[in-house]
């Protein structure tokens, strides 16, 4: 079985092999399928993140959570709660600035933010995915410790975590550890 880190610097590679074209194609086609999902259509409070480097684009998908009035939110790092994400809402008009990882975030403002508890739908940033929703992350353990209260806590239907991804982030089997938070779902561009 592969490491963590292994498998990492593997599908950090074949992303960046991609063309810019092949990107954008598959970041559309990954946000259509997004969008015929039922929980997509029902959520009105939305997490989402700014893709960064070859992580595939959610551009499309922003604009569309705008476009049907619901509420978009992007994760936000703070040194007051360290290891752990703040979801601001985020308007067309809103500026983004680097966060310490280089991942563009609104400018913190208390009044903007939600709980995590109150989210309908988190699509959320990995490197690698299997099918019983286990997921590889950049290694930060921010999601992980942000929704840990959904370990806890039985009966609890949202928020639902949604990865996004390339189809070939697929891999096999990915040993969980008893701190992983498991996904409900994968969208990519092929389904």
């Amino acid at each position: 079985m592969q490491d963590r880190q292994q498998i990492r610097k593997q599908i950090r590679a074949k992303r960046k092999e991609l063309s810019s074209e092949q990107r954008q194609i598959a970041a559309d086609q990954a946000a259509n399928n997004l969008f015929q999902l039922e929980i997509f259509q029902q959520s009105q409070h939305i997490a989402c993140y700014m893709a960064k480097g070859s992580e595939i684009s959610t551009i499309a998908i922003i604009k569309k959570i705008w476009e049907e009035g619901k509420h978009c939110y992007l994760p936000i790092v703070r040194n007051d709660k360290v290891g752990f994400l703040y979801f601001m809402e985020y308007l067309p008009e809103d500026k983004l600035e680097p966060d310490c990882f280089g991942i563009l975030e609104p400018i913190y403002n208390a009044k903007k933010c939600i709980a995590a508890e109150d989210l309908d739908l988190v699509i959320m940033p990995l490197t690698a995915f299997d099918f019983a929703g286990n997921r590889i992350g950049t290694g930060g353990g921010y999601y992980d410790r942000t929704f840990s209260f959904l370990k806890n806590k039985s009966g609890l239907h949202k928020p639902y975590l949604l990865g996004l991804a390339y189809s070939f982030q697929k891999i096999p089997k990915i040993e969980s550890a008893e701190w992983d938070i498991k996904m409900n779902a994968v969208v990519t561009d092929l389904g």
